[in-house]
């Protein structure tokens, strides 16, 4: 049986035509700005809380939709194309999907963009400080990571089953702070576009 994917978009102000007139797969709208959607179909568009730049979108998709995952979930920005990714959107996404690699959790964005955070590194030492110091109130069951190593800049193709390794008050616990932190969305987003790879699969570095 062939395996089945979503997109799932984090949309502000961007042009989506890149995604509505695609065809190979299935695809949902979560938006910050629902009056920049009227030409998309209203069954594929979700307004979300504009908090956590990319982070409440992929969050609230996942709380919605907890119990009926597809196969796998590609978790893009709006844009077709970005300086952090070698393709557009939709070729990398392709080209992860189709391919023979299945390590369950995939970074679609430029793989020499690698962040390294760990008391012993300078290098991000401010963002590595600042996810320390917040990661209790994430309130999740996964442990504070000792070091991390990721790709940055938070797009990825992540199967249902790294998903389902955090249960679903995991999510509503992270979407919650995102709702209630006192820091900007551009740093909450931030803590979390480090996070994403540890809490889809648990390791402290990407593969």
């Amino acid at each position: 049986m062939q395996k089945k994917l979503t997109i799932v978009s984090s949309h502000f102000n961007e042009e989506l035509s890149w995604l509505v007139n695609q065809t190979d797969f299935d695809y949902r709208i979560y938006t910050k700005n629902i009056e920049g959607c009227k030409y998309i179909e209203r069954s594929k568009i979700f307004e979300c809380v504009n908090v956590g730049m990319e982070a409440s979108s992929y969050i609230s998709y996942i709380i919605d939709n907890y119990e009926k995952l597809p196969d796998y979930v590609a978790f893009v920005h709006g844009h077709e194309e970005s300086y952090h990714q070698n393709d557009t959107t939709l070729n990398l996404i392709k080209d992860s999907f189709y391919s023979n690699v299945d390590n369950g959790y995939n970074s679609i964005n430029r793989k020499d963009w690698r962040n390294i955070f760990s008391d012993d590194v300078y290098d991000w030492s401010k963002n590595w400080k600042l996810l320390k110091e917040n990661y209790k109130y994430l309130n999740i069951k996964l442990p504070i990571p000792n070091r991390l190593e990721c790709t940055a800049c938070a797009q990825f193709i992540v199967s249902s089953k790294n998903i389902l390794l955090n249960g679903i008050n995991d999510y509503k616990n992270i979407l919650k702070w995102l709702e209630s932190t006192d820091l900007e969305s551009s740093l909450s987003g931030r803590i979390m576009e480090h996070l994403w790879c540890y809490i889809m699969t648990h390791d402290e570095i990407e593969k």
